[in-house]
């Protein structure tokens, strides 16, 4: 990817140019973790004990981590693309590849430059906004809510929130999820239309509540 004169070739601009649109869908995310840093002190990164306390092979991982509380990262370091890493016990689906995947277990995999381990926790409301060319673009113009639902029957209710660039409460997304069904409630303050992912498959709702099966 780098030449013998050290400018980076095609397939190197190619690869910078989809993380960095990468990255801008995921502001939204990214912005809502950083106020809850601001508010609470917690970590952008967190080490995966800090999110699964109970989960004995958690306490030694150092080569993977949280970003936020939904999305696991497991970096690659060789230059043959191969990544082992370990998913806590639940349903996790990968953001790129939407492949389902259960925890409890270890994974290895090969991945080209255009992928890497990482996946969405069950439970989570993950706000992914449109490409754009600039990281404080109107995050909820083409926003889409990816929900996980987990794997247990248990209830699990989430609520984040979207603020606006100048610091005032913006819209409100409340998921529950229980026994195979999802039920969203979406304080739509913009009154922009928004979809929703769910096992990769996305949906236009036809309103800002609703119940899915």
């Amino acid at each position: 990817m780098v030449s013998d004169t050290g400018a980076y070739d095609e397939e190197a601009s190619a690869v910078l140019k989809y993380f960095v649109n990468l990255k801008m869908r995921l502001m939204p995310y990214l912005y809502m973790t950083s106020r809850d840093v601001k508010e609470h002190g917690w970590p952008i990164m967190r080490a995966m004990l800090m999110e699964f306390p109970e989960d004995e092979t958690a306490q030694t991982l150092d080569r993977q981590y949280m970003l936020g509380d939904s999305l696991l990262v497991a970096p690659i370091f060789n230059d043959q693309g191969i990544c082992s890493y370990y998913l806590p016990e639940g349903r996790w689906i990968h953001l790129l590849s939407k492949e389902i995947r259960d925890g409890g277990r270890w994974y290895t995999d090969t991945y080209d430059y255009f992928s890497l381990p990482l996946y969405v926790r069950e439970g989570s409301i993950l706000p992914i906004g449109a490409v754009n060319d600039r990281p404080d673009y109107d995050y909820e113009d083409g926003i889409t809510f990816i929900l996980t639902p987990p794997a247990a029957p248990e209830k699990i209710t989430k609520t984040i929130v979207l603020e606006k660039s100048d610091k005032t409460l913006g819209s409100r997304m409340t998921v529950t999820y229980q026994n195979g069904k999802i039920e969203y409630d979406y304080e739509n303050r913009s009154g922009k239309p928004f979809k929703l992912q769910i096992d990769g498959k996305v949906i236009t709702p036809d309103g800002n509540r609703g119940v899915i099966e």
